[in-house]
């Protein structure tokens, strides 16, 4: 496995390796203490943009992205729209898009 700050990459004996990238959004969005007030759809294609942008550069394809929000169930779908826009701007439509929420006590 080799690891540098934007991407890990794994490997699997058959050659094949998985490209793995994350990114952070704390602190912006809608809840009453983020710095940066925007909508969720906003965050999410931004983050989106980055993880695919990253795992391109590394020559692979995207095909999956994971969302964890601590923002609550109500941003959920705000967060897949957004990252569904991203995807579809870069002619990446079938990229699956999984996760989970939660709301953290403010």
């Amino acid at each position: 496995m080799k690891r540098n700050r934007d991407i890990t990459v794994q490997g699997f004996g058959s050659g094949q390796v998985a490209v793995i990238a994350a990114d952070n959004s704390g602190g912006i969005g809608s809840l009453p203490m983020d710095e940066v007030k925007v909508p969720y759809e906003v965050v999410a294609q931004y983050g989106a943009r980055v993880c695919a942008m990253e795992v391109l550069a590394a020559g692979a394809q995207p095909v999956s992205f994971i969302i964890h929000s601590f923002n609550g169930e109500g941003a959920w779908n705000e967060l897949v729209t957004g990252a569904q826009k991203t995807f579809a701007e870069l002619g990446l439509d079938t990229i699956e898009i999984t996760g989970s929420s939660a709301l953290l006590s403010q």
